[in-house]
This record gives C-alpha cells, sequence and structure tokens, in this order.
C-alpha cells in the first residue's frame, strides 16, 4: 500500500501467480477503482510478494517483487501516475528464498 499515483490517497499493489502486477488507486469516494494490470514478463509464475518504495531515487514508487519459483527478483518503476515501466528482472542467485 502505498500513493502510487501523487493523490494523498493510499493506493493498492497485488501481485499474481500469472506474471501481472494489479495497481487499484483509490478513488475520491472511497474504495478503489478497477484493477490497472500490467505484466512483468516473462514467464516466471509464482510471485510471493510485492514491496513499494523508491528504488530508483526518482520520487516516484517503485515495485519490487519477488518471484520465489525463479529465484529472481522484478524491479518495476512507477511512473507516478499509477502506471509502470518497462521491468527488470535480477537473479538473486541459487537458494533465494522470500
Amino acid at each position: 500500500m502505498g500513493d502510487l499515483n501523487g493523490d494523498g490517497k493510499p493506493d493498492l499493489a497485488v501481485v499474481n501467480f500469472d506474471v501481472t502486477l494489479a495497481t487499484l488507486l483509490a478513488n475520491p469516494n472511497q474504495g478503489f477503482g478497477p484493477a490497472q494490470l500490467h505484466s512483468y514478463g516473462g514467464t516466471q509464475s509464482g510471485a510471493v510478494s510485492v514491496a513499494l518504495a523508491d528504488f530508483n531515487g526518482d520520487g516516484k514508487l517503485d515495485f519490487g517483487i519477488d518471484v520465489s519459483s525463479s529465484g529472481n527478483l522484478v524491479f518495476v518503476p512507477g511512473d507516478g501516475a499509477g502506471g509502470v515501466a518497462q521491468a527488470t528482472t535480477l537473479n538473486a542467485g541459487s537458494g533465494a528464498s522470500g
């Protein structure tokens, strides 16, 4: 949970087993708008968690996705408006776990 689009309201991010990241932006009348699905690529099914932080120092929240089934981490830059940019897969090495 974090403010993905800069409106001061907490938004949600959820990873799905099918290599998609779902973002749900808070709407002004409480609750959330429809899920926006973003593919983070490849055949890396098995994502178990997502972390939100400004990983690249650009002032926008980014997504770090733990894909424990492959031992990879996926970095997905946020665009500051609730969308995402191109994902990058990082090999966490053998034996890594979430």
